[in-house]
């Protein structure tokens, strides 16, 4: 409370003086010569609570800090009278950092757990008036030193609320500033990276029933998905400058996200559900490309373009994660994934984006390709393949012929595959469109199928093309 009062007395004259230690580092006030003592202090009052313990006194100390950290951010320097700083929230941030690795040190969860909630606290504290990005990258940097922490401890509570922290946090940086000049969806998604390996170990362990990782969870406020949903959703055409591109953040956005599920499919994903989840996030951002391309902002058509291209990028940062040197093959996974590929790919179709809708095909045969090098298993390429022969079915109906030959020339014969189990594979893709066939025909028996299944999808646009050529004969 002193420092909170001394602060609020001195925040009308508050001067930086060169620090001389480092000249080329933001000034320092002589309110530091204040604060700092009271901040130490409360840092040897949480070491002295760890030591004793009593967990109760130290998650205090940790919030204390937050309050007054959030505090020091609304004491603003402004020398020019534009830029206007917080050069005071940076001190006690830090301290909240050391408090934070007192307690993870000492095993107190709850300490550790109040810690996310007031980093997170401070992330939104962030507003477009006040240059705040010291704080800032001090908040994230100590809740990846949670999130890394808790698995050294593999009965730890700590990781998913500091990712979930972290992506609230760029949440609100998306909402208030837009995906502009570092932008902190880029260095949580860094982050995310980073711990990818010790996610599969976990989940390995058992250590992830029930959970999903927030990042990849769909059902999350702040997975990737929808991050790139609000850059979506502030695409704005300048009636005044109709010559700029209103995709230029999106686009940008998009671009981030592909480079960061390209280098997450260097990861041995091994048998784990964690390679379905991304995969899963993978579609549902291609979702918020079509989206934008089914319905985009008025004005914005001859931009369209470049959103058609970031979303063939997305489609084709799929099949990496079922890479060919892995072995076995996860078909069951990779059936899931082809599915959800032959659906978008018949959107696109719907709404003219050929080329686009041929990346479908290229990466589903990319997979199937891939499974094939790795084992022989005849029904499960034979499951792949048929998404491809889907495709094909759907731009028939849909009066584009040339893009349905173009699919059924991607279903080819793999190089690995020897003349025995080619014969093999031949009889099981036969089987696999007999199945196809009759479940087109028995829609009473199959009226829906799973979220990744392309049949009902198909089966629409079918119908639809009968009813066109009905009513075409009947005009004529």
């Amino acid at each position: 409370m002193i420092g909170q009062q001394y602060t609020n007395t001195r925040s009308s004259s508050l001067i930086l003086m060169p620090n001389w230690d480092h000249p080329f580092a933001e000034g320092v006030s002589d309110i530091s010569e204040v604060l700092n003592p009271i901040l130490e202090n409360i840092r040897a009052i949480c070491q002295d609570a760890a030591t004793a313990p009593n967990e109760l006194v130290a998650r205090h100390c940790i919030q204390t800090l937050e309050a007054m950290t959030t505090h020091a951010m609304q004491v603003v320097h402004a020398p020019d009278g534009r830029w206007r700083t917080a050069p005071l929230a940076y001190s006690p941030c830090f301290y909240l950092g050391m408090c934070v690795q007192t307690a993870i040190r000492a095993g107190m969860a709850d300490a550790v757990l109040a810690a996310t909630d007031s980093l997170q606290i401070i992330l939104l504290k962030k507003t477009t008036e006040i240059d705040t990005r010291t704080v800032e990258a001090q908040a994230l940097d100590i809740l990846f030193t949670i999130l890394v922490a808790s698995y050294a401890k593999p009965d730890s509570v700590w990781a998913f609320p500091a990712m979930k922290a972290m992506l609230i946090g760029a949440r609100h940086d998306l909402q208030i500033r837009g995906y502009q000049h570092l932008p902190q969806l880029k260095e949580v998604l860094g982050y995310a990276l980073a711990v990818a390996p010790f996610e599969v170990q976990m989940e390995k362990a058992g250590m992830r029933r029930l959970q999903t990782f927030p990042p990849y969870d769909l059902g999350f406020e702040g997975n990737i998905a929808m991050l790139l949903d609000i850059v979506a959703g502030q695409v704005k055409v300048d009636p005044q400058r109709r010559w700029i591109n209103p995709f230029h953040e999106f686009v940008e956005a998009s671009e981030d996200i592909v480079h960061h599920f390209r280098d997450l499919a260097r990861v041995n994903f091994e048998n784990t559900l964690l390679r379905k989840w991304v995969t899963n996030t993978i579609l549902t951002v291609a979702q918020v490309h079509l989206s934008l391309l089914t319905h985009p902002p008025e004005g914005s058509e001859d931009h369209l373009d470049d959103v058609d291209n970031r979303i063939q990028w997305v489609i084709h940062s799929v099949s990496p994660f079922f890479p060919e040197n892995q072995a076995p093959f996860h078909y069951h996974h990779a059936q899931d994934a082809c599915g959800g590929l032959a659906i978008l790919g018949m959107q696109l179709l719907q709404h003219n984006r050929r080329a686009a809708a041929l990346s479908c095909g290229t990466a589903i045969a990319a997979v199937a390709a891939n499974g094939a090098a790795t084992t022989s298993d005849a029904y499960g390429l034979a499951d792949i393949q048929e998404k491809i022969e889907m495709l094909a079915r759907a731009a028939e109906a849909l009066g584009d012929a040339e893009a349905a030959t173009a699919y059924r020339e991607m279903i080819q014969r793999p190089s690995e595959i020897s003349d025995a189990d080619w014969s093999y594979l031949m009889e099981a893709r036969g089987t696999r469109i007999r199945q196809l066939d009759r479940r087109l025909r028995e829609i009473e028996r199959y009226p829906r199928g799973l979220p990744d299944d392309p049949v009902p999808l198909l089966r629409r646009i079918l119908e639809q093309a009968q009813r066109q050529g009905a009513e075409a004969r009947e005009h004529q």
